[in-house]
């Protein structure tokens, strides 16, 4: 039987987020050296809009919007949304977290000079790479 590809990523990652006990082992696990790095050796623009695609629990745009960027975070789960907002909470004004699925959902009509994608890409159903946004 042939493995069918996933259909709707959204829905299965809403399922993992949904559970008070989903805590994947890649949380919590903060903003990378080579993110920092590349912000403080100006390779990323000091102040271009930023986003975080996939951003689960939102660490990288809000550490972004810590450093004076506006940040936007975006996850195709409405339960990782919730989740970086309450973490993150109070937002500052140049902080925000949306929900939308990088393979179905057009992006906010805005410029973005930075895109960091830490956890989306590499977990796409092959089917729907070319959708991505």
């Amino acid at each position: 039987m042939a493995k069918q590809p996933i259909k709707d990523n959204a829905s299965l990652w809403e399922g993992g987020w949904a559970s008070e006990h989903f805590s994947p082992t890649w949380s919590h696990r903060g903003v990378s050296q080579e993110i920092v790095d590349a912000a403080s050796s100006g390779w990323f623009p000091s102040d271009g809009p930023v986003l975080d695609v996939g951003c689960g629990l939102g660490e990288i745009a809000a550490w972004f919007a810590k450093q004076g960027h506006e940040a936007l975070g975006v996850d195709a789960a409405p339960s990782a949304v919730a989740r970086a907002s309450e973490m993150h909470a109070p937002l500052p004004p140049n902080l925000q977290f949306i929900t939308l699925d990088a393979t179905r959902d057009p992006l906010p009509n805005r410029q973005f000079q930075i895109l960091i994608d830490r956890g989306c890409f590499h977990t796409i159903s092959p089917a729907l790479v070319r959708s991505y946004t």
